[in-house]
């Protein structure tokens, strides 16, 4: 069955072409049938009725469906444009077809063809224009007629496809179609028409078309047409007298040689040989996979934006979105941080006060005891001491320290002292006082405040500047050792002497050793009672002494005797004894 229908309906007559699957022309079938009126929007329901009629047989429900439209019902304009990208030219055509257009652009489908002409920098373009209702009134006829429509182009289109591999490269050709009652003229090069033109098929075609073709070679000079090719019924027998009238070589096409055999074509076909080429030049363009132009169903428009810059524009989107989403994240994160952070500080801060207050308070202590700390008092007693030589002078009564009371900022005199004490010697001898006061201003530690004598008492008040432990360097003379006296023994009287007691004679072995007993007593004693020697050290006199009788003396100056014990006494009678 057939798939693909060519149509070519004009002046009550029906020429179809139909293919099946396979590719080329081969097994293809024509038709050609006589019918009631041409397609108007008037009869457009019922010609759709007898196209179904006629395709019941012959091709399938749903085959796709290409019309070619005679160049009389379209609208012809042909102008030259500088050479523009693809994507400004079908814009700069339409401008300037419609601008010298009565008709508005809503009312019209406009497609158009481009060519090169040799030598110039502009491109030549032929614009075809379809009125709307005849554009809708076949979209209507396929519709009810069950079949697809995919095409919708003039018979030109049909022509160029089929001159496609006739015409030589690079050379300009003219091409005469004659159907029976209609006859159309096309100038081609290099398969792009340049020019297109409706002729009458009566007996003034020959002058129509040499009028024509001067005319158009007085135009372009560069491009006239080298030759004539003609699609006309074998039965026409002008061609001598046209090549005379146009002066060019002619050559007839065949369109179906050896593509069809006789008996397949209908006898009543060899009339509308022009229209049946017209659709083989369609099915021909469209079995290349050539698209057809011009086409009023698929006219030239703009190309699309090209899919990798939708592509990159989406990623781009897409990015930039996922990008303010993690930044939004990200500021949420950070806010909340910063929330978290804040109240951190703010109680960092109130346990802050609340510790700078205990501090205030410990500060407040710190100085109290600071104030009673700022001056080692023991060491400034022993250097006092150590100022007063001589107690028979100047005699010190009571010594009083304080902190100072609202001392100065930048003053180091931070402690108070007070001394009260008398002169034995009378008011008038104050020569030690006055080198008291002397040896302090001297130092430059102490400074005399106050200085106050009533008779023999006196009262210093002294401000006092803390020192460090190491600056204290006056040390007190030790005093002097004392010498050891003997103590007098007190001889207690004699006793009767029992018979142990009795002494013996000295001619005997015993009264022999205590003479010499005694003896050794007596030298023992002998360095006491001489006094130690002006050259030996106390040390060693006090080391001579026997450890019983060191303890009999007393160790204060005046070197009191002291009064020996019953022990004691008992000890030294024995020792007589």
């Amino acid at each position: 069955m057939i798939r693909k229908v060519y149509i070519d309906w004009d002046n009550d007559r029906l020429s179809i072409l139909g293919l099946t699957a396979r590719k080329g022309l081969s097994g293809c079938k024509v038709l050609t049938i006589a019918t009631e009126g041409s397609p108007n929007p008037v009869m457009a329901e019922d010609q759709a009725d007898q196209l179904k009629s006629f395709l019941k047989d012959f091709a399938l429900s749903g085959a796709r469906l290409v019309v070619a439209l005679p160049r009389d019902r379209l609208i012809a304009r042909q102008l030259t444009i500088p050479r523009v990208g693809p994507a400004e030219e079908p814009g700069l055509v339409r401008y300037q077809v419609m601008r010298d257009l009565n008709e508005s652009p809503d009312e019209v489908k406009l497609d158009y063809v481009t060519a090169d002409l040799p030598g110039s920098e502009d491109r030549r373009v032929l614009a075809l224009l379809l009125r709307i209702e005849l554009f809708k009134t076949w979209k209507t006829i396929a519709s009810s007629a069950q079949l697809k429509l995919a095409g919708l182009s003039p018979r030109l289109a049909g022509l160029s496809g089929l001159m496609a591999d006739l015409g030589p490269k690079g050379d300009t050709v003219a091409l005469v179609a004659l159907g029976g009652i209609w006859a159309e003229l096309v100038v081609l090069r290099d398969g792009q028409p340049l020019f297109s033109r409706s002729l009458n098929p009566g007996n003034s075609l020959i002058p129509e078309i040499r009028r024509s073709l001067t005319l158009f070679g007085s135009q372009n000079p560069t491009v006239a047409p080298k030759s004539l090719f003609l699609l006309t019924p074998p039965k026409w027998d002008q061609d001598a007298e046209l090549a005379l009238a146009t002066n060019l070589p002619l050559q007839r096409i065949m369109p179906f040689d050896g593509v069809l055999d006789a008996p397949s074509i209908q006898a009543n076909c060899e009339d509308f040989t022009a229209s049946l080429g017209v659709l083989a030049g369609l099915a021909r363009l469209e079995e290349k996979g050539e698209k057809i132009a011009p086409d009023f169903l698929n006219p030239k428009q703009p190309p699309p934006p090209s899919q990798v810059g939708q592509q990159r524009l989406a990623l781009y989107s897409l990015v930039g979105m996922l990008t303010l989403v993690l930044f939004g994240w990200y500021l949420w994160g950070e806010k909340n941080r910063v929330s978290d952070e804040v109240v951190g500080l703010i109680s960092r801060r109130d346990d802050l006060k609340r510790e700078l207050e205990l501090y205030k308070i410990d500060t407040k202590r710190l100085q109290a005891l600071g104030a009673w700390d700022d001056v080692v008092w023991l060491d400034e007693v022993y250097d006092i001491s150590h100022r007063i030589p001589n107690t028979k002078d100047l005699l010190v009564t009571e010594i009083s320290a304080s902190p100072r009371r609202n001392p100065e900022k930048e003053s180091d005199f931070r402690s108070h002292l007070t001394i009260k004490g008398s002169l034995p010697g009378g008011a008038e001898k104050r020569e030690a006082l006055k080198s008291l006061l002397d040896e302090l201003r001297k130092d430059g530690v102490y400074k005399i405040e106050k200085e106050e004598q009533k008779g023999s008492d006196f009262t210093l008040e002294i401000d006092v500047r803390r020192r460090a432990p190491e600056d204290y360097i006056r040390k007190l003379d030790p005093p002097a050792k004392l010498v050891p006296r003997k103590i007098e023994k007190t001889v207690a009287p004699a006793e009767p002497a029992d018979e142990e007691d009795t002494p013996r004679p000295s001619g005997t072995k015993e009264s022999s050793e205590k003479e010499s007993s005694s003896k050794e007593i007596q030298g023992k004693e002998a360095p006491t009672k001489a006094g130690p020697s002006k050259d030996s050290p106390n040390k060693e006199s006090s080391k001579e002494i026997p450890a019983k009788e060191s303890s009999k003396y007393s160790p204060t100056k005046e070197s009191a005797i002291e009064t020996p014990s019953k022990e004691s006494s008992k000890d030294s009678n024995g020792a007589k004894s």
